[in-house]
């Protein structure tokens, strides 16, 4: 089981680091408006909060608090409508 765990790690990180995804990160040390907005209009209310977008997913696709490798390929496989994992 190790070695598929090692193997997914590896293809969502190759996913992740192709030249077309852009990574954006922010904080919330300090209260923001903003911030506390964007994760209302999203039914949540605490961070991490990731999201995915694509040109198949304009509005995002949410992931769960912890996140698993099959749920990061499959969520920019659907963004893309392609499969990412394959490129």
């Amino acid at each position: 089981a190790e070695a598929g765990h090692h193997a997914g790690r590896m293809v969502a990180e190759r996913c992740l680091t192709q030249e077309t995804v852009i990574a954006m990160q922010t904080g919330w040390t300090l209260p923001n408006d903003k911030i506390a907005r964007f994760l209302e209009r999203h039914d949540r209310h605490a961070i991490p909060f990731n999201l995915v977008f694509g040109p198949a997913t304009a509005s995002g696709i949410a992931f769960p608090e912890v996140l698993i490798q099959e749920n990061v390929i499959d969520a920019l496989n659907t963004a893309t409508a392609r499969n990412v994992a394959c490129d």
